[in-house]
């Protein structure tokens, strides 16, 4: 069985949020990863039942309901728990709360994401994808989000921030993926706050030195300033004296 988006867990302590697609065909693929520790004397929850009331699930914010999907063990006191088709129908988050009864509570999330924008051009990299022709994205605008794969022969369920976007060939440029996505590749844009503040440091070099002189002329500004020490450099050479406020 695919673990594509499986979280990596550690004793009630959740590493990644995964995507889940919307009504995908393959929920197995996206099999929610949980732990279970005995209360008695914290060992390995192994050989467990999990059914009825010990499974419930929130979704898009709706109260707890019995799981309706299935838990498999995989050993060593960890679990997979697999949605139902009717459990990921509505995009949003989705809340899992499993706890035997004997063992310790356990939470985790996933996030239900809308069906993919659409199909890439080309042959996608690790570090650039060619996004739909259909998109209408200017110069740029997409730096600060996030492009989740969708699905694809290889590589699904990955994401990644785009630090560069050129318009005129649907191009993003983002930090490194793990596996270049094979196949057909479906992707989805997803605006994220950690992308954002976390711009990559060329692209903000690159726009820094990239500023347009004329957009610094208001005087008493250290742009203003500057621009006028530079503008008066001859080609032998720069002598500048202290600033003064």
């Amino acid at each position: 069985m695919k673990h594509l988006l499986a979280l990596l867990l550690l004793p009630s302590v959740a590493l990644a949020q995964p995507f889940i697609p919307e009504a995908t065909p393959n929920p197995s693929d996206y099999g929610l990863i949980f732990r279970q520790v005995l209360t008695a004397d914290g060992a390995d929850g192994t050989g467990l039942t999990i059914s009825g009331a010990e499974c419930q699930i929130s979704v898009a914010g709706g109260n707890y309901a019995n799981c309706a999907g299935t838990v498999d063990e995989i050993g060593l006191g960890d679990y997979e728990y697999v949605p139902a088709a009717a459990e990921i129908t509505t995009p949003g988050g989705l809340i899992l709360y499993v706890k035997d009864s004997t063992a310790d509570a356990f939470r985790t999330k996933a996030q239900i994401v809308p069906t993919a924008d659409g199909t890439m051009q080309g042959t996608p990299s690790t570090t650039s994808l060619r996004l739909a022709a259909a998109e209408t994205y200017a110069d740029d605008e997409l730096i600060g989000a996030k492009i989740l794969i969708v699905s694809a022969s290889a590589g699904a369920g990955q994401t990644a921030c785009v630090t560069d976007y050129v318009s005129s060939t649907d191009t993003a440029t983002v930090q490194t993926l793990t596996t270049a996505p094979t196949g057909t590749v479906r992707y989805k844009v997803i605006p994220d706050v950690n992308c954002a503040s976390a711009a990559d440091s060329g692209a903000i070099a690159d726009a820094v030195w990239d500023e347009a002189q004329s957009g610094h002329t208001t005087a008493g500004t250290f742009g203003k300033y500057l621009d006028d020490q530079v503008s008066t450099v001859s080609g032998g050479g720069a002598s500048c004296g202290p600033y003064r406020e």
